[in-house]
C-alpha cells in the first residue's frame, strides 16, 4: 500500500474510534472526521468522497448497514464493517453477503486491519 488513502471512521464510541484511527493512521492513511450517527455518516461521506469506510454495524442513532445503503445510492465506496455484537452482524448478514462487505469484530486488531485493508486496496 504506497499511496495514502482518505479513511471515514463511523463509530459512536470515543475510545474505539480514538484506537481505530491511530491504527489507520499507523497504517499510513489519512482519517477524516468521526461520525458517530447514521446521518452523520451518509452527510460526512457524501461531501468528502473518503476512499474508504469503516463502519460500525451498531450505532446509538441508526445503523451502519442503513447508512453504508444510502451512501451506496449515491456512489461505490468500499466498506468494512465492524462489530462487537455478532447476534447484530446475523440479522444483517443477508444484506450483507449481498453487498459482498468485508467485517471485523471487535477488538479489531492491528493485523486485521492491516489483512483487510490489502484486500480492500490491491
Amino acid at each position: 500500500m504506497t499511496d495514502t488513502k482518505r479513511i471515514l471512521v463511523v463509530e459512536d464510541d470515543l475510545f474505539l474510534s480514538m484506537v481505530m484511527i491511530k491504527m489507520i493512521q499507523q497504517l499510513g492513511h489519512q482519517t477524516l472526521v468521526v461520525a458517530h450517527t447514521e446521518d452523520q455518516a451518509v452527510d460526512i461521506a457524501l461531501e468528502n468522497h473518503p476512499d474508504l469506510i469503516i463502519m460500525d454495524v451498531s450505532l446509538k442513532d441508526g445503523n451502519g448497514v442503513s447508512a453504508m445503503m444510502k451512501i451506496h445510492e449515491h456512489y461505490d465506496v468500499p466498506v468494512i464493517f465492524v462489530t462487537g455484537d455478532t447476534e447484530m452482524i446475523f440479522q444483517y448478514n443477508n444484506q450483507v453477503k449481498v453487498l459482498n462487505t468485508p467485517r471485523l469484530e471487535k477488538p479489531v486488531m492491528m493485523g486485521d486491519l492491516r489483512q483487510v485493508f490489502t484486500s480492500v486496496f490491491n
